[in-house]
């Protein structure tokens, strides 16, 4: 009889660890990909200024959250896990967006018909103010001359 409680009882802990799990994956927070649902729609220089203005009020509304960023492109560069990274505004002090990898393969066409200049809108998640705006796990949504 006891080892039928025991076995009973390792089946109930199994089942609970499982269901746990099953549940923190359900619940994870959403990524940005393409199909994301957007909280805010801004100009790039419309949120370097406000990061750079109040930068706690900035995180208060954009940091974590899923944003489009629409404004000139100043350069595509790879970082050093040689993804690529597109910098809207200016290179050094403007927004910085990460693209996701698994689009960054699949849509190479779009990347290399980018120039500098170009007006674009780019999807991400907000992640605040370092030297210039942090988006990351972006997608671009459009370009347009």
């Amino acid at each position: 009889m006891k080892k039928n409680n025991q076995f009973f009882n390792v089946i109930i802990c199994t089942l609970f660890i499982i269901s746990i799990i099953l549940s923190s994956q359900c619940s994870s927070p959403e990524k940005p990909g393409e199909d994301a649902s957007i909280k805010y729609k801004i100009e790039a220089a419309d949120l370097y200024d406000a990061f750079s203005n109040n930068e706690e009020e900035a995180n208060q509304k954009f940091l974590n959250r899923i944003i489009e960023v629409n404004g000139p492109l100043a350069s595509i560069q790879t970082d050093a896990k040689n993804n690529t990274v597109l910098f809207l505004l200016d290179d050094l002090f403007g927004i910085r967006c990460s693209l996701d990898s698994t689009y960054s393969a699949s849509n190479k066409e779009v990347l290399i018909g980018l120039s500098p200049g170009e007006n674009i809108s780019v999807k991400g998640k907000c992640n605040g103010l370092q030297t210039d705006v942090q988006l990351s796990e972006c997608v671009i949504l459009n370009s347009k001359e």
